[in-house]
């Protein structure tokens, strides 16, 4: 799996290059990652540790949207922005 690294990159945040399960081309994908804290285990007693993951969601881009490079350096890519939300705050974890 490749992975694009740059200097703007925030905590939880991440971009790599993974396989596209519907066609089988690879494209890029931004994930974001929100990791509870103390103040979220006190709020919701579904959550048990301090960085555990409370959403996540997953889009397909072009472009890294903290540096603008063009991830795909201009050549033609499958990516259709596409994206998904897993929400895991409560009893069991829900794709939306």
């Amino acid at each position: 799996m490749e992975e694009h690294k740059c200097d703007h990159l925030p905590a939880g945040a991440y971009l790599y290059k993974d396989k596209l399960s519907s066609c089988g081309e690879k494209v890029w994908y931004l994930s974001l990652i929100r990791e509870a804290t103390e103040d979220d285990l006190e709020e919701n007693h579904y959550l048990e540790e301090v960085g555990e993951a409370i959403w996540t969601v997953t889009a397909e881009i072009l472009f890294c949207p903290y540096c603008g490079k063009n991830l795909y350096n201009g050549q033609p890519n499958v990516s259709t922005g596409d994206f998904a939300l897993y929400e895991s705050s409560a009893y069991k974890m829900s794709k939306r």
